[in-house]
């Protein structure tokens, strides 16, 4: 199966003992700078660290793909990791802005595949790291023991793809993306 699996799975057997945090699902988007929109699904963790700040902790797959000649698609797999701090303002109401930045593991499986000819072939990209800017909101419902939350993502992160088929080539997946969800808060 694919790499990411441990690195969710840590995230959920990390956040089960916390006496203060949160875990729950999310929908992604991601519109990078070389690949088109990529949507997928993916974990949101949090781990209080003390007044107004958090521990950040997401991943999500996201799928896309996208033409790069005259019959050939290029599909790409993403795989962010997103580890950082977040700082949550006091405001009047029932809304909890927050801001973070922090730090992007990211793992791709791309394949490119010639459509005149149905070949496909493996191209390999290496892990790369990256960095993230974020905004967002929770809206806190039953309780204050969920939230809908809304988060606006910037990365900046560039991979480099090297197959012994293809000429070797960078792909930026520089861009803004988009996450909403529920968080259960402990």
């Amino acid at each position: 199966m694919k790499k990411w699996i441990p690195g969710l799975f840590l995230l959920i057997v990390l956040a089960g003992p916390l006496h203060a945090g949160g875990i729950g699902p999310m929908v992604a988007h991601w519109n990078t700078s070389d690949a088109e929109d990529d949507q997928g699904a993916g974990v949101r963790v949090t781990v209080d660290l003390g007044p107004d700040w958090n521990l950040e902790l997401r991943t999500s797959w996201l799928d896309s793909f996208f033409q790069i000649g005259d019959g050939i698609l290029f599909r790409i797999e993403a795989f962010p990791i997103d580890v950082g701090l977040s700082y949550g303002f006091d405001v009047a109401g029932k809304i909890e802005p927050y801001v973070g930045v922090g730090f992007t593991y990211l793992d791709i499986d791309a394949n490119v595949v010639d459509t005149e000819i149905r070949r496909r072939v493996e191209v390999l990209v290496p892990e790369e790291f990256g960095i993230y800017f974020m905004a967002g909101l929770d809206y806190p419902i039953m309780n204050d023991r969920l939230s809908l939350f809304g988060e606006a993502v910037y990365r900046s992160i560039k991979a480099q793809a090297n197959s012994t088929d293809i000429q070797d080539f960078d792909t930026d997946m520089t861009g803004l993306g988009a996450n909403f969800g529920l968080v259960l808060n402990f």
